[in-house]
Formats: structure tokens, C-alpha cells, sequence
């Protein structure tokens, strides 16, 4: 299947091995007033995929598993001409879409996780320096991994011209079904500290995660819900030059099904874990125009509300994420030949432990069964009060915004063609993600800040005496976030595209070139790039103001300034047979980036006290300091000279300004790739039908040199979220010395840690490599 080098790490992290679509149409003319048709798609694709194989960690992983997709739609429709003004359509349409994540043998078996050192070295949990893990079966998270939805979408329109005007009124109704089942590591997950130990079937480790009753489907996010419309419209010709369009869609949600409730959560929060789209709605009203005089110019625009494309998966959590739908266990074995479970439940005893993680190998149900006296420690009694909870604001609203839109072409001397378009986008409500476990630091009656003025939360680790005897206002928080997705108005945006366009040689010969300039700034950015806490809120950059909330600033995917050419020649060479090819050239900015520091002490910050993984960086002032020996900087500490240089290098490597540095201030290396399209058209003996061969290549300058046409980004940005760690921090006390995780005390930071990685750039094989495809389609 992977025809790549193996060594050169270029392998594909995916390739198709099944690829299947069929379609039939039925068109029926009723009569000359009527016309129904019928249409069927169907299409199976699988791909095999590698989790974790060359992608930099300590581990190789031998678990191939199967990414497939089933999708089968039935589409009816009928339209009807009732009277030279008045005509309708009826259409339903009917989707079932299954998304899987299956492993060639099935998802009923552990993984199994084995350090290939060949001894254990007495660290039971983790593998031995210099040696790698090797995975054998389907990883945790594919071990109850499913996605089903199921649409049904009822349209009716009708359109009645009356003079000048053409009204229309129309309704939309899709009642939608989601099944998303994703519960991790279901058939367990087992450690193996060496060779030895496997083959002697002495685990080190085991984690389990189940519903209660033992079925992950239990633990599921099932749901429906219906989404509702109604819209009117006026279509006005006010001259022959000059048509308005005016109207109004009003939306609206209904849905019966509603989370799990978590008593602990409502106990918190003051308000239930149960809230859904029920019950909101959002109006749009739109107006629009188009000017065209019959000259050399024409010109449109527009305004409106715009909201849709709302992701199942941000509903689908408050329903997956309930703290209150599953449970785990972890069970360790301790360097003295005893067991712990890691969270402390109360049922847990050495014998259950011993039972866990000495297995028999040579018993056929090995990796299928978990010892029952393991899976029955899962229970609801034994559900943390604590768990992580994703829930929807009661007061949450549908993400909508307002659009701005001009566009205008002009026919110019010479025969060029001009264009251009401007939309300006200003958000109305957005996305917002905060952790409702956070509560300020409060120290002698007083709010805590850091040291360049953020505001801190308490994340501090301490005993109730301590507390109180440092004047530290509550008990330790709780690590486990309560994420409730609420909304927020900053976000706006605009794109500036412009281009020419001409024709030579009878039109053999097609050129244009296009400009497009992009200004975006956004505040909470998680919905793109997965469906949990970690992704959702606690990777995303945090706001210098309030760490509890994403930065606002330059958005991720902004190209700054991008510039595209293309050349198409058409001709007959053989009669009733042409050829064609084309070239896609473009050069683009690359994507921003962000500079940023972790803080060391665990999961919730005790400097800023949030589940965060990245803060953006402070750089103090080294021209002002007298001393280029010092390891005190402003109010920053380095905890070593190498720390300092290493941070400097940085600065100076990325011309980085005084002060917290701002949300994409950096960007990536510009990006140049070309593409190339060449087809033929092959007559047949029979009239009207031909052959046409097309072979289409990707990325032509990474083909003809491995180091042209590719995309080269700092830190992660690949993975889409733009952060590239610099050092560690800590708070410090006046004498530059950490304050631990827990004392309140943070007059400075303490910078440590620097990366390795930080003034490296990696090569996005998913956006850099080239790839050819020949294709060979029958037309008739």
C-alpha cells in the first residue's frame, strides 16, 4: 500500500484502499405543468491510517486501523408551473452518513503497550531511555469510536411574479439523529515495561473507561434535533438596470432529548449540564442589489445577518461530556510488588490489582476479556463528583454575523476583463469558551495579578491550614474543567480580492491573474480543531487579560497576501478531440504563528491558575539591562545562563517587541507551488461519445526539487493552532527563586526549560509533498 520510502519519513498518514460511488437519476415529466425526479448517491471509501509512525514521539506503533465512510442520500422533488406566475417546489431529501474508525481485526481487543527494552529498568510506568514503545492493537481511542447521522430535510418554495416584483416564501425542515460514540480505551489499555515483563505477562499498568453497565453505547451522545426555517423575499426590477432583493429568514431549533444530568455540576454552577439548542432562534434579515447598465461595467452588493454550519460536534459534547456518563480505573503496580488505583476507589483492593496485571498470555481470551473483578470497579457510585464537564450556557445564542458585500467587473481596452469583490465580516455572536472552575486568587482580601499585570486564578496547591494561614481565600480548586460554551462579540474581518483576465488566439489561450488580501481577527478559535477540553480550550492561546478566555487577535488560517496566475491553451489538434492544459500557479504568506510560554505545576496553572497549554510569551527589556551577564532581567529570572541565550537567540530570531507579545505577530515563511493539469479527448466510432484521459499533478516544483514547492511552519502550527512553545514559567520570588505550586507569592517570573525546537522550522508533508493522479473518464 505505501509505495514511499520508509526511512525518508515521508510516508502518507493515510492512503485510500477502497473507493466506491454509484448514482442513478430518474427525471419524469407528469405533464407540461409538472416534473418530478428522483435521485440516488451512494459512496463507500476506507482508508488505512497509522496513528503514531514517524511522527517525532518516543513511540512506534504498529496499530493500523481502518478510517471508512458510508454514505447513502435519496432525493425526491417535485416542481410545478401552476400558472405563468405562480410555480412551486416539493423536495425531500433523506442522508444516512456513517463515519468509522476501525481496526482491520475489530475494536473488541486491548492495546497493548510494550517498552522494547529488552529488561525493565524500575521506573514500572515508563519506557527506558533510548528504547521505544511498540503498540499492538487498536489504540484507546478507537476502541468505541463511531459516528452515524441521519438528515431528513422536508423544502417547499413558491415564487409569484406580480409586475415588476417576484415574491418568494418558502419553509425548511431538517429533523436531525446523531449517534457519536466515543468512549476511550473501553477494552483497556495495558503498559509492559519491557520484553521480559510481557513475555512473562507481568503488566505494569491497565486503564479502563466504561459506562457502568459495561456497554460503551450507554455512554454515547444520541440525540435528535430539529432545526426549523421560514424566509420571504422580494425580488424588485426597479429599472432594467437595477434590481433590489429584500428579505427576512427566521430560523429556529427544537429538539426533546436532553445530556445526562450531573447533579455535581448543577451543584456548582447554579444551573444544569442539560441545556441544548432547544428552544433558540435567530432572525436574518438581508437586503441585496445588482446594477447593470449594458456598458463596460457591472456592479452588486449586499448586506445581512448570515448564521449556519453550526458543527454537530459542538451539541454533541454537552451530550458525550457529562462527567456523569462514564467512569475509568487505573491500576499501577508499585516498585514493591503492590498495586494503587490512581483514583482512589473506594472498591479497589490488592487482590483486584494483582488480578489486573498479572495476566495469562497463553489463555485465548487474553486482550478480548478484562477481569470482571477490574470492570465491575466501574460503577456510579464510583463516578468522580469531579469529572470533566462540556455544556452549553443557558443563555448561549447561534453564532451569527453581519456581512458586507461589493463586487464589480469591467471590461477594459485590449480585451482584459477586471474584478473585483470586497466582504467585510463583523461577528454578532461567536463562540466562547471559559472554565467555570475558576475563581480569582484572592490573598489577603486582595486580587493577585503577575507580575506584567495578568490576572491570576487560584491554582495554587495547598492545605486548608496553609491557606489560611497565608490568607488565601478557599479550598484548592478542582483540576477538572467545567467547559461551558458561551458566547462572545469580538471577532471581524475583511478580503479585498482583484483580478484581470484575458483571451488570445481566438481564445485558445486563457490568462488571469488575482490578488487577494485577507485582514482577520478572531477571539476563541477550538471548534475547528476537535471535540474536547484539550482542544477546545485548554490548547488555545490565552488572553492576556484573562486567562480564562482565548486571545483576541490575528486569526490562524489568515493568509495575509495572496497572488494567483493561470494559463489554460485549448485547441483540436485531432478534429472533434481537444487538448487542454493548464497551469495553477500561486504564491501566498504563510500562516501566523504565535511565540508562547507553558507554566510548570501541573494541570491548573498555579501562575495563572487555568488549564491552559500555552500563554503568550512576555520578553523583558535586554537593551535596558546594564549587565548582559545577568540572569535577572526586568522582572524575569532565568534559571541559567544557557536559558538566557537560548531566549535571546529567540528574540533576536524573531525581532520580538518589549512586552507580552502579541496573538499572530509572527508569521511563516511565504509558500510558491505550482500546478498542472494536462488532458486528451479520445473519439469513439460512436457519435457523441469519447474518451478523456486527465492527469492532474499537485505541487510541480516539489516533483522536479524536494525542497521547492514545500511548506515549511514553526512549532505547531501543522496541527492548526499556531503555538510554538519558547521556555517554561514559573512565579518567583524576589530573589528569583520559584514559589513552588504552592505559595501564593509572584512578584517574578522564572523562565526555564527553553526549547529545543523553537528556532526550527518543519516541513507540512500534508501541504508540501507533490502528488500525481491520472485519471480516465467515458462521456456520452
Amino acid at each position: 500500500t505505501y509505495a514511499t520510502d520508509f526511512d525518508s519519513g515521508n510516508i502518507p498518514r493515510s492512503t485510500p484502499i477502497l473507493d466506491e460511488k454509484y448514482s442513478a437519476k430518474i427525471d419524469w415529466n407528469i405533464n407540461d405543468r409538472h416534473r418530478a425526479a428522483f435521485t440516488y448517491r451512494y459512496s463507500l471509501s476506507e482508508v488505512t491510517a497509522r496513528p503514531n509512525l514517524n511522527n517525532g514521539t518516543a513511540g512506534l506503533s504498529s496499530n493500523f486501523y481502518l478510517s471508512g465512510e458510508e454514505d447513502y442520500s435519496y432525493v425526491g422533488e417535485l416542481n410545478s408551473q401552476w400558472t405563468d406566475q405562480l410555480s412551486t417546489q416539493f423536495r425531500v431529501s433523506y442522508r444516512d452518513y456513517e463515519r468509522r474508525q476501525l481496526p482491520p481485526s475489530g475494536q473488541e481487543f486491548s492495546e497493548l503497550q510494550i517498552c522494547s527494552a529488552p529488561n525493565s529498568d524500575g521506573a514500572l510506568t515508563t519506557c527506558a531511555s533510548g528504547f521505544s514503545n511498540v503498540r499492538i492493537g487498536p489504540d484507546g481511542f478507537r476502541q468505541a469510536n463511531e459516528l452515524e447521522t441521519r438528515n431528513l430535510q422536508i423544502q417547499g418554495k413558491a415564487s409569484y411574479s406580480l409586475g415588476e416584483h417576484l415574491f418568494k416564501v418558502g419553509f425548511e425542515s431538517q429533523n436531525i439523529e446523531i449517534t457519536n460514540l466515543f468512549v476511550p480505551n473501553s477494552d483497556g489499555v495495558y503498559y509492559f515495561d519491557s520484553i521480559a515483563d510481557f513475555q512473562a505477562g507481568r503488566a505494569n499498568r491497565l486503564v479502563y473507561s466504561n459506562a457502568p453497565s459495561g456497554n460503551p453505547f450507554d455512554a454515547a451522545a444520541a440525540f435528535k434535533y430539529q432545526q426549523n426555517s421560514v424566509y420571504l423575499q422580494d425580488v424588485y426590477d426597479i429599472t432594467p438596470e437595477l434590481q433590489v432583493t429584500a428579505g427576512l429568514r427566521y430560523d429556529w431549533y427544537k429538539s426533546d432529548d436532553k445530556p445526562i444530568l450531573n447533579p455535581f455540576f448543577q451543584a456548582r454552577n447554579g444551573f444544569t449540564n442539560q441545556t441544548t439548542y432547544d428552544g433558540k432562534s435567530i432572525a436574518m434579515p438581508r437586503v441585496a442589489f445588482k446594477f447593470d447598465p449594458g456598458s463596460w461595467y457591472r456592479l452588486s452588493g449586499g448586506a445581512g445577518v448570515f448564521a449556519g454550519g453550526i458543527p454537530d460536534v459542538l451539541i454533541s459534547t454537552s451530550f458525550s461530556t457529562t462527567g456523569f456518563a462514564a467512569a475509568g480505573v487505573t491500576v499501577e503496580r508499585n516498585a514493591d510488588g503492590t498495586f494503587r488505583e490512581l483514583g482512589a476507589n473506594q472498591a479497589f483492593t490488592q487482590g483486584i490489582g494483582a488480578t489486573a496485571l498479572n495476566v495469562n498470555r497463553a489463555d485465548p481470551r487474553f486482550g478480548y476479556d478484562l477481569p470482571s473483578t477490574l470492570t465491575g470497579l466501574v460503577t456510579t457510585a464510583g463516578i468522580p463528583t469531579t469529572s470533566e464537564v462540556i455544556a452549553l450556557n443557558p443563555a448561549f445564542q447561534i453564532p451569527s454575523s453581519w456581512k458586507v458585500f461589493l463586487s464589480g467587473s469591467a471590461d477594459l481596452p485590449f480585451g482584459f476583463r477586471a474584478l473585483a469583490d470586497f466582504v467585510q465580516t463583523d461577528v454578532k455572536t461567536a463562540l466562547r469558551y471559559n472554565d467555570f472552575k475558576v475563581r480569582p486568587l484572592i490573598v489577603g482580601g486582595q486580587q493577585q495579578f503577575t507580575p506584567d499585570g495578568r490576572l491570576r486564578y487560584d491554582g495554587l496547591n495547598m492545605t486548608d491550614a496553609a491557606r489560611a494561614a497565608a490568607g488565601v481565600a478557599g479550598t484548592n480548586v478542582q483540576t477538572a474543567a467545567d467547559l461551558v460554551v458561551g458566547n462572545e462579540k469580538r471577532g471581524k474581518g475583511y478580503v479585498v480580492a482583484l483580478g484581470l483576465a484575458r483571451t488570445f488566439f481566438n481564445d485558445d489561450l486563457k490568462a488571469s491573474i488575482g490578488y487577494v488580501r485577507q485582514n482577520l481577527r478572531e477571539g476563541a478559535s477550538g471548534v475547528r480543531f476537535g471535540t474536547t477540553s484539550g482542544s477546545l480550550y485548554a490548547s488555545q492561546l490565552a488572553s492576556s487579560e484573562d486567562s480564562n478566555r482565548d486571545e483576541y487577535g490575528r486569526g490562524y488560517e489568515e493568509v495575509r497576501d495572496r497572488v494567483k496566475f493561470e494559463l489554460s491553451y485549448e485547441k483540436e489538434f485531432i478534429e472533434n478531440a481537444k487538448t487542454r492544459m493548464t497551469l495553477f500557479a500561486e504564491t501566498r504568506s504563510g500562516r501566523p504563528f504565535n511565540v508562547t510560554m507553558a507554566s510548570q505545576g501541573g494541570n491548573r496553572s498555579p501562575v495563572f491558575g487555568t488549564n491552559r497549554g500555552a500563554y503568550q510569551l512576555y520578553v523583558p527589556d535586554f537593551a535596558a539591562d546594564t549587565n548582559p551577564a545577568d540572569l535577572d532581567v526586568g522582572f524575569v529570572t532565568f534559571d541559567s545562563a544557557g536559558t538566557r541565550d537560548a531566549f535571546r537567540a529567540v528574540v533576536n530570531r524573531f525581532d520580538l517587541p518589549v512586552g507580552i507579545v502579541a496573538k499572530g505577530f509572527n508569521r511563516n515563511p511565504d509558500v510558491n507551488q505550482i500546478d498542472l493539469q494536462l488532458s486528451q479527448e479520445i473519439p469513439t466510432p460512436i457519435q457523441g461519445h469519447k474518451f478523456k484521459v486527465v492527469m492532474d499533478v499537485q505541487n510541480v516544483l516539489n516533483l522536479l526539487n524536494n525542497k521547492w514547492g514545500s511548506v515549511e511552519e514553526y512549532g505547531s502550527t501543522g496541527s492548526g493552532q499556531g503555538n510554538n512553545r519558547i521556555v517554561d514559567v514559573q512565579c518567583a520570588t524576589a530573589a528569583g527563586v520559584a514559589a513552588g505550586i504552592g505559595s501564593p507569592v509572584c512578584v517574578r517570573y522564572r523562565y526555564s526549560n527553553p526549547s529545543a525546537t523553537a528556532l526550527t522550522r518543519s516541513v507540512n508533508n500534508s501541504r508540501s509533498l507533490w502528488f500525481a493522479q491520472i485519471s480516465l473518464r467515458y462521456e456520452f
